[in-house]
Formats: C-alpha cells, sequence, structure tokens
C-alpha cells in the first residue's frame, strides 16, 4: 500500500522480535501519525478505514503490528500486518525493512445510531489491546512467559497513548468527528 505524503515519514530499520505485537485491528495515517482501530470481527475496522479514507489513507486492514523503537523507549509505531500477522511469529529477516508510521492514538469501534468519540482510561485501552493480540490465533498458544510480556506490552502502550471509544454510524457524521479530533492532533 502506498504512503501519503503527510509529514509523517515511515522509518524502515532493522527490529528484534520482542520489540513487536500483532494485533486484530485497522489502521489508518493522519497528519499526526496512524490511528489503530480495535474491534470484533464485524465491529466495521475495515468500514471505518473506507470512511475516512477521503482524508487519511489506510494503513492496515485486519491485523497490523505495533512496533517498540527499543527497549524502554515507550515509543511504538505501526506497520500493516494484513499479509502476514496471522501466519505466525515474524522471522528476523522479515523484521528489516519494515515500515512504519508513529502511533498516535487507540480506538475501540462501537456500531451506534449517533457518532460520539468518548475518551477511554489506559485499563480500557489496555483490555481492548489485550483481545485484539489474542485474536491472532498463533499468540494464543504463546507461552506463560510470552504471555506476561505482551500484558506488560499493552500495559505500556495504553499508559502511553490516548484511547478513545468510537460510535460510529455510516454517515459523514463519523468522518467530521474523526477529522476534528485527529487531523491536527501533535
Amino acid at each position: 500500500m502506498g504512503r501519503p505524503d503527510t509529514g509523517t515519514a515511515p522509518s524502515s530499520r532493522s527490529l528484534r522480535p520482542e520489540s513487536l505485537i500483532a494485533l486484530h485491528a485497522s489502521a489508518v495515517v493522519t497528519p499526526a501519525g496512524a490511528l489503530i482501530f480495535l474491534g470484533y470481527a464485524g465491529s466495521g475496522k475495515s468500514t471505518i478505514c473506507r470512511l475516512l479514507a477521503g482524508r487519511f489513507m489506510p494503513l492496515a486492514d485486519d491485523a497490523v503490528y505495533l512496533v517498540s523503537d527499543g527497549p524502554g523507549a515507550g515509543v511504538w509505531q505501526v506497520a500493516d500486518g494484513s499479509r502476514r500477522a496471522f501466519g505466525g511469529p515474524l522471522a528476523e529477516a522479515e523484521l528489516v525493512g519494515l515500515d512504519t508510521i508513529p502511533l498516535l492514538a487507540v480506538l475501540r469501534l462501537h456500531h451506534a445510531s449517533e457518532t460520539r468519540l468518548i475518551p477511554i482510561r489506559p485499563r480500557q485501552i489496555c483490555r481492548h489491546l489485550t483481545d485484539a493480540v489474542f485474536e491472532i490465533t498463533w499468540q494464543q498458544r504463546l507461552g506463560a512467559e510470552e504471555v506476561r510480556g505482551i500484558f506488560s506490552t499493552a500495559a505500556q502502550i495504553a499508559r502511553s497513548y490516548p484511547g478513545w471509544s468510537l460510535h460510529f454510524t455510516l454517515d459523514e457524521a463519523t468522518p467530521a468527528t474523526v477529522f476534528r479530533q485527529f487531523d491536527m492532533m501533535p
């Protein structure tokens, strides 16, 4: 998928496997970074990307990688995992050159009769991230130590990035609400 000229340049680098987790999610690129959309199958992850495509370029549909900038860095990037994330862990060679966009925010999707964007607390963000991790089937079979690492990672991301519950409709109110909140967010 091509990248927009938004001023948010993708980075490409060599990564360690422990600095990456796969999520059942979609993502778009805003001028300030990537928004990831979480929700169960049928919650509208692909639909929201299509609704926002007029201004925000879709980055990933159905699966994303969250990539750390390094141990203790607290900076996370988003990469498209659509073609690979459901197939199993990445080999080290696959991590080299993975294009990433800085994470801006995490949104949990809900179908609704009225569009609303409601801030959520880190504990809720963590729970939604954890749900999305374990919707990637191969991650359900990880050992206890790896699972603890994922919980720790989800908690760190949840404390570091804002989260919202997006109750959305299929009309123009949804893109207008999202654009208003995230178009100029630092």
